[in-house]
């Protein structure tokens, strides 16, 4: 109970793995051209400082129309929680206890120059900042602040268990299914919503927290039904954008398939088939890659001591790694993939 506690309301990075064309109404706000993002430059942030900002970071709380910070809202959200848990899991609302928990969910590995790219790169997607947090709702002043654009992508790469293909599935397939047919994919979304404020007035449950949950719920009806279709597919690209430039800049590590130099492709063993060979991880050359690769496509060994070779997608045919090659002296790492 602690631990969705604090991801759902303390952390509010809500949005990776499920975001759906409902959160990104309720959070639908004015793309800002031409911003300017003071963490697009600079070393990376420390956690110290990562943590730091989003502590003290203002912004207007939504539910009250007051402003107020990260601390001030987590606290008075986890103590408005708590009147439904038992005695014995209490929460530490102290700066101290939340500033602990938002510690253990930032992603520190981060490559050189990582932060500033990332932010760099989601400068503009301003139109997915509200739906990270609500920090980031003060697009000018969430610009200025050091180090609070950087933390939304460390969040999300916190965030992820396993690999980040894995983590975005439900981000990468609703937006394919949207590009189709924008206007089936909001009518199924509409649909769906109204089912389930059907089930709420249902319920018969007379309390304050039932009452905030069906007005809730027919707000985001209202603004759904006013929702262009377009509109939604381009939320769903700006969030898929805005992932997977953390994933790229922040926590390249966790991808399955990586982000290095395209080195040249291999055939499958039935020659149906190509596979494009990726480096994933650096010490290693395209030519080192290649020949390991053909070796193992051939002969079933990687022809090199220094290099072991599995096929990870044979337990999951959709899976997009083919061939997954990783050198045991130095850490280098080379991927086939599947080739489009």
């Amino acid at each position: 109970m602690k631990v969705r506690i604090w991801v759902a309301i303390a952390v509010s990075a809500t949005c990776l793995g499920s975001c759906s064309a409902v959160d990104l109404v309720k959070a639908k706000v004015a793309e800002v051209s031409g911003a300017s993002c003071v963490d697009a430059d600079g070393p990376n942030s420390s956690l110290d400082q990562i943590v730091d900002a989003m502590m003290t970071a203002k912004f207007v709380d939504p539910h009250t129309g007051q402003q107020t910070t990260m601390a001030e809202q987590t606290r008075s959200s986890l103590e408005a929680v708590q009147k439904y848990l038992p005695a014995a899991e209490n929460i530490d609302t102290s700066d101290a206890g939340i500033r602990a928990k938002l510690s253990e969910q930032i992603y520190t590995d981060v490559p050189a120059g990582g932060d500033a790219a990332f932010a760099h790169a989601v400068c503009n997607l301003t139109d997915a900042w509200t739906r990270v947090n609500p920090f980031l709702s003060d697009h000018d002043a969430a610009a200025k602040a050091p180090h609070l654009l950087r933390a939304s992508g460390r969040m999300l790469c916190g965030r992820i268990k396993g690999t980040a293909e894995e983590a975005t599935a439900s981000i990468d397939k609703p937006l394919a299914t949207a590009k189709q047919n924008p206007d089936h994919y909001l009518a199924k979304i509409i649909s769906d919503q109204e089912a389930k404020l059907a089930d709420l007035k249902k319920s018969g449950a007379d309390s304050p927290l039932t009452s905030d949950l069906i007005r809730s719920q027919e707000a985001t009806l209202n603004k759904l039904r006013r929702t262009n279709p377009d509109d939604v597919v381009k939320g769903l690209q700006m969030w898929h954008d805005f992932v997977w430039a953390a994933v790229e800049n922040q926590c390249p590590s966790l991808s399955a398939v990586g982000f290095g130099e395209k080195c040249g492709t291999v055939s499958s063993q039935s020659g149906e088939t190509t596979f494009l060979v990726k480096l994933k991880r650096q010490p290693v050359s395209c030519d080192e890659a290649m020949s390991v690769m053909r070796s193992f496509q051939t002969s079933g060994s990687s022809g090199d001591r220094n290099w072991y070779c599995t096929y990870p997608s044979r337990e999951n045919p959709d899976w997009p790694v083919r061939i997954s090659c990783q050198r045991s002296d130095n850490g280098g790492s080379a991927v086939a993939v599947n080739h489009s």
